[in-house]
């Protein structure tokens, strides 16, 4: 049998260290390293001293157990403001930060030669009292009757609770938020549009419960809403705001693209190619092909926007009465009118778009003549190649090709996409004739790369275009190892920059600082904030981004307008927002920091300030007040000026 020493075995042990609770009017207690003790969560109060000692205990009777050393393995620390002596156990002085830490592992060594080593709870310091939190409510003006809601916690719910309630009349949900650090945004949107709202709650990872009627709320509702919060023992604290939920849904749509093209085949075929523009949701697509007064009309219901649309159509199965070529749409309607749908006639092809009821807008090709082949066996024409940008957030690109019908079985096919300085290419070799094959391409991320045709290769010469470039697209044919010059066509498009991001000039998309926005694609430049507010985010797609900053205050800050030779003046220092503002002196007074305690209700309360100490001379005292701003907290600066003289006067 193997025998393992104590001491390999202790090095594995990990254990908990013996924790208190907050302790009122002090912090002064003692603490064993002991793996059968209290496993609770040490928690110290911001600004109140702490006294305290880390000690080892033995595990066993006749055990003799002292204190190895303290030692550190992924970043663990004290509590800013506290100080451990190693030689003496001794932790003491007073928490200064807000927030968790998990302090160092403790290491004892026992007469049995066992090394014991204790890693702990994480550590809290928490205010004595809470600050009053930030909330604002942006009203997101769409169909689903969104609420943005942003809001900001001045101490940390760590041992406390956060949550945010709506009301309106009667009505009331509360929502309960995780733990949220101190500076961290809360940043929600919620569809208050009837039973949306507690189904968006329940599944957003920053909401852990939800209570109150499941359908309260409503388009056109004013709502009121309140962020509460309690940090340790401490009273709750609130901040409220109120909104008007409005769908102003914009009364317009954006237009389509068409184009129609001959495909020059026996069945006098024509391939319509449309673009549909980005929208938020699906759409009405309605296509019409006139030849005089002859009309042919078909339907597409529930539409995405954003996407190509693409339709062989045969004049020969028209003129016959037969529009099973669209079979793919609903509501078809034929009219042959006084002369009807024949090879030969000019056409027009209109493309209709429209969603949420707005008006439909439309793009209508230019007139072309679709003519069937004249000889017996028709000589391959030029091969087709059309392309889209669809101006979203991944520069996406889509191709659609057609190479004509029966060309040489010896034939290869290339397409390449790019500019001068950067190419993709693919080889399409295999494409039946006369069927269109799309391919789609996202400029940002070619791992997404997907398309109906799954090309045999595919290969990227140079660098890829990017966002902001001018693409062409080249499909090229080639027979027995010989390119023909006449099988190329080609069509261009800018590839704009998405919401969020403008062309910086050197046909880059860069993104929108903080503190900035970008509307809509392909913007040349970024628009900042309204003055006092600003994003909390880069990145950032409206005005609706932009949230006012909170503007940290000194309530309490009073200083005289003059003092005596040495004498000594106590301000304070703690800001609103939860803060802590740094002072420097110039002229005749020095300053040092220190601890202000005052009773309230006949309890202590300690806050951080400044002793201000007048110099043996005549002259200004210059006090400068700054805090460094953070998240939606605006910096703080203020400038005070004492007078000093010998009367004090």
């Amino acid at each position: 049998m193997r025998i393992i020493s104590k001491k390999f075995w202790a090095v594995l042990v990990t254990a908990l260290l013996v924790g208190v609770g907050v302790v009122s009017g002090g912090q002064s207690a003692s603490a064993q390293v002991n793996p059968y003790g209290d496993m609770s969560a040490r928690t110290y109060v911001l600004g109140v001293p702490v006294d305290t000692y880390i000690t080892c205990a033995p595990s066993q009777p006749g055990e003799t157990v002292t204190l190895n050393g303290v030692y550190t393995y992924n970043g663990e620390s004290w509590p800013p403001g506290l100080t451990y002596d190693n030689a003496t156990g001794h932790l003491t002085g007073t928490p200064t930060e807000i927030g968790s830490w998990s302090p160092p592992v403790i290491s004892c060594l026992s007469s049995a030669d066992w090394i014991y080593n204790w890693s702990t709870w994480p550590w809290h310091v928490i205010n004595a009292t809470t600050p009053t939190p930030f909330i604002s409510a942006t009203n997101l003006n769409d169909h689903y009757c969104q609420v943005r809601l942003v809001g900001l916690l001045n101490a940390t719910p760590a041992t406390g609770q956060t949550t945010i309630s709506l009301t309106e009349g009667a009505a009331a949900a509360e929502l309960t938020l995780r733990d949220y650090a101190v500076g961290e945004p809360i940043d929600l949107i919620l569809p208050l549009d009837g039973a949306y709202l507690k189904s968006a709650a329940l599944s957003s990872p920053d909401i852990v419960g939800y209570s109150g009627d499941e359908a309260p709320f409503s388009c056109s509702s004013h709502v009121d809403v309140t962020l509460a919060t309690v940090s340790g023992t401490s009273d709750p604290s609130s901040a409220a705001t109120s909104v008007t939920v409005s769908s102003d849904i914009p009364q317009f749509t954006p237009p389509p693209t068409v184009e129609m093209t001959n495909m020059n085949d026996a069945a006098c075929d024509v391939l319509v190619i449309g673009s549909l523009p980005v929208t938020n949701d699906p759409g009405t697509l309605v296509a019409s092909m006139t030849n005089g007064d002859a009309v042919v009309s078909a339907t597409s219901m529930d539409h995405a926007g954003g996407t190509v649309f693409s339709q062989v159509v045969s004049l020969n199965k028209l003129a016959s009465g037969d529009t099973s070529d669209l079979s793919n749409m609903t509501d078809v309607a034929l009219d042959q009118g006084a002369g009807g749908f024949h090879c030969g006639d000019m056409l027009r092809v209109t493309l209709g778009y429209q969603f949420h009821g707005n008006p439909e807008a439309t793009a209508t090709s230019d007139p072309i003549f679709a003519m069937a082949p004249t000889e017996p066996t028709p000589t391959p024409g030029n091969p087709g190649v059309a392309l889209f940008a669809m101006d979203d957030s991944i520069c996406g690109l889509t191709v659609v090709v057609n190479v004509p019908q029966d060309p040489d079985p010896n034939t290869t096919v290339e397409l390449q996409v790019g500019n001068v300085a950067s190419v993709y290419a693919f080889d399409l070799t295999g494409l039946t004739a006369g069927v269109p094959a799309t391919i789609f391409l996202p400029l940002n991320d070619m791992s997404m790369f997907q398309s109906e045709y799954a090309p045999s290769s595919f290969r990227i010469l140079n660098h890829a275009p990017g966002c902001g470039q001018q693409v062409l697209a080249i499909v090229t044919e080639t027979v027995g190892g010989n390119n023909l010059a006449s099988n190329i066509a080609a069509a261009d498009a800018i590839v704009s920059c998405a919401p969020g991001k403008f062309n910086s000039g050197n046909d880059l998309c860069t993104t929108a600082a903080r503190g900035y926005f970008v509307t809509g694609v392909g913007a040349n430049y970024q628009v900042a904030c309204p003055t006092g507010t600003t994003t909390l985010i880069t990145g950032a797609t409206s005005i609706n981004d932009c949230f006012k900053l909170v503007n940290p205050t000194i309530s309490t800050l009073k200083a005289p307008k003059a003092v005596k030779f040495a004498s000594k003046t106590n301000l304070v220092t703690k800001l609103s927002t939860g803060g802590v503002a740094t002072v420097t002196a110039v002229g005749a007074c020095t300053v040092k920091v220190t601890k202000i305690v005052t009773k309230v209700k006949n309890k202590k309360v300690v806050t951080p300030g400044v002793a201000v100490t007048a110099k043996k001379v005549a002259g200004n005292c210059t006090l400068n007040f700054s805090a460094a701003g953070s998240g939606l907290i605006q910096g703080y600066a203020k400038t005070i000026k004492i007078k000093v003289s010998k009367t004090g006067k």
